[in-house]
């Protein structure tokens, strides 16, 4: 099975969080996600969705890219 995209899995999702420390503290208590592995303030893993999901941090008022 594919989705509309044609993808048959999805094997990794990035997002952007303006507070590291407070999104990680988020997704583990709402999702039940677990923390993965960590690059100091400039990105973290979590663990538990079917796939990685990639937290990286923004900076208060970043717009997003085309």
């Amino acid at each position: 099975m594919t989705t509309a995209l044609g993808l048959a899995r999805i094997g990794q999702i990035a997002m952007n969080a303006r507070d590291l420390d407070r999104a990680i503290a988020f997704y583990v208590a709402a999702l039940g996600l677990s923390p993965g592995r960590r690059n100091g303030p400039h990105w973290a893993e979590l663990l538990g969705a079917g796939c990685p999901v990639d937290l990286l941090p923004v900076e208060e008022g970043s717009l997003a890219t085309p």
